[in-house]
């Protein structure tokens, strides 16, 4: 039960019923768009800080910067940071054709910080 309920706040309910079915879901969705990032040598540079404040405030400034830039980018949405990942996906919401251009200016403005 646990399981199930965790999966319900994970993945939409129409997905959720197919699979109840005993239906694989493999769906294309040609205007969504993902965007991952992750700190290249992030677990060498964090092992070697004397302060555990330094990485949190390193992390909590980028997160701040990319959260900023999708405020402002219309259609993206934050998914999730986990460790020193950022994933945001667009297209999602109205599934219209926004996704690639979106992630790509979300892209594009985190490299620039």
């Amino acid at each position: 039960k646990i399981a199930s309920t965790t999966l319900a706040t994970l993945i939409p309910s129409p997905i959720m019923i197919r699979l109840a079915k005993g239906e694989s879901v493999a769906d294309q969705l040609p205007h969504i768009s993902v965007l991952f990032t992750d700190v290249a040598g992030f677990t060498s540079w964090s092992s070697q800080q004397p302060n555990p404040a330094a990485v949190v405030n390193m992390l909590k400034t980028m997160f701040d910067g990319f959260n900023e830039i999708l405020a402002n980018t219309k259609d993206v949405t934050l998914i999730k940071t986990i460790g020193d990942a950022y994933w945001a996906v667009s297209g999602l919401a109205s599934l219209t054709t926004f996704g690639a251009p979106a992630t790509s200016t979300v892209h594009r403005k985190a490299a620039d910080q």
